[in-house]
């Protein structure tokens, strides 16, 4: 499965696969000086066991952000905003309900700002559409109305 990405995108994406391995590092120091004073046997170090796990934690999932990489794609946004795209600014009216977001790539997602992921079900439902159409979609088993009334960079 591709993963879009755009440049800015997969940057802060591979930023944050750095940050949790500086973690990863600094844990694993931690579970060295933890079985040197107090034995690596789990039974009797409980703070071995515990910090063991986080590395595992912490191991795996940058091992899954890596394979996401794997699978990605750089795109750019459009240069002109005719129909909903990713990197574009929408307006939408959802059952009556007025609220705008802009669509990104991977990476750049970050719901408190408005900024919803163009894999999120709202995003999809309306990826190709024009100002002016109304897409009827499930969200789970609520049925929504979205009207677009905006579209811009």
């Amino acid at each position: 499965m591709v993963i879009y990405f755009t440049s800015k995108g997969y940057n802060l994406f591979k930023e944050r696969i750095g940050e949790l391995e500086t973690k990863l590092r600094a844990l694993q120091l931690q579970v060295q000086e933890v079985a040197e004073t107090g034995g690596d046997d789990w039974h009797d170090n409980a703070g071995y066991e515990m910090l063991t796990d986080e590395v595992r934690v912490y191991d795996r999932r940058i091992n899954e952000l890596y394979e996401q990489l794997n699978q990605a794609k750089i795109v750019e946004c459009p240069s002109s905003y005719d129909r909903v795209a990713l990197g574009c600014n929408v307006s939408v009216s959802v059952n009556g309900r007025k609220g705008s977001f802009k669509i990104v790539a991977m990476g750049e997602e970050d719901p408190d700002n408005n900024k919803i992921l163009y894999s999120s079900p709202l995003a999809r439902a309306i990826l190709g559409h024009d100002i002016g159409d109304v897409v009827e979609t499930n969200f789970g088993s609520d049925e929504k109305k979205i009207e677009i009334l905006d579209i811009g960079p």
